[in-house]
């Protein structure tokens, strides 16, 4: 899966969008990344995450989510 949209807001903030990635319902996913860490947020379906990213030993890169809230 590939960002559909990364936005760029300062040197230390970050946005993407990851379709169909929320665990809850394959909504869009919107992820932010700051120097608080990894947040994420479905506007379909309210679900809300931490995450933090897994490197495996042949250099692929995965993001796992940790649900905070669901409205």
């Amino acid at each position: 899966m590939e960002a559909t949209e990364l936005n760029v807001i300062d040197e230390t903030i970050s946005e993407a969008s990851l379709p169909e990635a929320c665990p809850s319902c394959h909504g869009k996913l919107s992820v932010r990344l700051s120097p608080d860490g990894i947040s994420t947020v479905c506007l379909g379906c309210h679900f809300m995450g931490r995450a933090q990213l897994e490197t495996d030993e042949y250099g692929s890169t995965s993001l796992e989510l940790l649900p905070t809230a669901q409205a």
